[in-house]
């Protein structure tokens, strides 16, 4: 799925998480979280494209003094055993858990069927195997890209639609209260 997506989903499950109305503050995390594990691995590959010498369409493999970064930080980044212990640490630091997090695990289950064995195929189980799925479907396929966005904001036009019910019927109750 394209980057920008997994940090819409991301959004729509931490809304689903506790459907309450989210500040600024809280939806800008949760799409930081659901962008993470692509931004870590693309990014520092990007920038060097971008700033660097040359000035060429964004190459993902682009070795920089002979060294793949991409695909070097990529296994870390979207790997469940990673993100599982990870989470799990916050939770001990924290003592609760942090579930803008679990956009890092959504991200991950997402990429496993829409990266194809030849584009980043989603090592999963790194640093335990490096096993991935022998299958998968491009994200960037029309349908398959067309699909997710709307799904998306379907599942954020219901939980809208969701709230904004239950506010009309707290009203209502409140009114009814009040008449009484």
């Amino acid at each position: 799925m394209d980057i920008l997506a997994h940090g819409v989903y991301n959004i729509a499950l931490q809304k689903s998480i506790k459907n309450k109305k989210k500040t600024k503050k809280e939806i800008f995390v949760a799409f930081l979280w659901g962008v993470l594990p692509d931004f870590m691995a693309f990014a520092p590959s990007f920038f060097i494209a971008i700033f660097g010498s040359s000035f060429s369409f964004f190459d993902h493999h682009a070795p920089v003094a002979g060294f793949d970064i991409a695909s070097s930080i990529y296994p870390f980044t979207h790997s469940l055993v990673i993100f599982l212990a990870v989470f799990f640490i916050v939770f001990i630091l924290i003592r609760k858990f942090y579930w803008p997090m679990l956009g890092w695990g959504l991200h991950i289950l997402v990429d496993m069927p829409l990266h194809t064995p030849e584009f980043f195929p989603t090592p999963f189980l790194f640093p335990i195997s490096d096993w991935t799925l022998p299958f998968g479907i491009a994200w960037s396929t029309p349908y398959i890209w067309a699909s997710f966005w709307a799904a998306a904001f379907i599942w954020l036009g219901y939980l809208w639609y969701k709230r904004r019910k239950n506010k009309n019927l707290e009203k209502f109750s409140e009114d009814q209260k009040s008449s009484q």
